[in-house]
């Protein structure tokens, strides 16, 4: 009887089809594939929800770089900002900024991050959503977002208008 424990490591498989084409490796354990399912719709929201704050609690951890301060001044102060930039009312495009690209951004973020800083944090993060806690505003995002809106519309009429 064989006293070795079983290979349960994570290697690719290296097969050459009869072809001669090697395949794309496939992640394989203990010789059986692996399948790798996506997380459910609601684990994913609460991890998004849970890192959106995160950020908000590194922009003001002291051991945040400096160059990283600015990306999540912005995308905090427009995630927790009460007026959208592209109003919800409008179909299909107005939604794409909360589904979209404030995930992509969120995560970007979060990955720039030192491991540190994101991990001390995500706990912070987790305890407040525990503590039931309201969603922090920013008046920052609002001011900012007014803003945009102002120069958009000013620059409509100035085209409207012939300059």
């Amino acid at each position: 009887m064989d006293d070795r424990a079983p290979d349960t490591s994570i290697r690719p498989s290296n097969k050459v089809t009869d072809s001669g084409f090697r395949p794309r490796p496939r992640m394989v354990v203990d010789n059986t594939r692996m399948d790798l399912k996506p997380p459910d719709l609601k684990t994913w929201a609460r991890t998004a929800k849970r890192d959106g704050l995160a950020l908000w609690f590194a922009l003001r951890h002291p051991l945040t770089p400096t160059w990283i301060k600015a990306g999540l001044l912005l995308v905090v102060a427009y995630a927790l900002s009460p007026i959208d930039l592209i109003p919800d009312f409008i179909p299909v495009i107005g939604y794409l900024d909360e589904a979209i690209l404030l995930p992509i951004a969120v995560a970007l973020l979060a990955r720039a991050l030192p491991d540190g800083v994101m991990a001390e944090c995500r706990t912070q993060a987790e305890q407040w959503l525990a503590d039931g806690h309201a969603k922090p505003r920013m008046v920052l995002g609002a001011v900012l977002i007014g803003m945009v809106w102002l120069v958009a519309l000013g620059a409509a009429w100035q085209a409207w208008s012939g300059f």
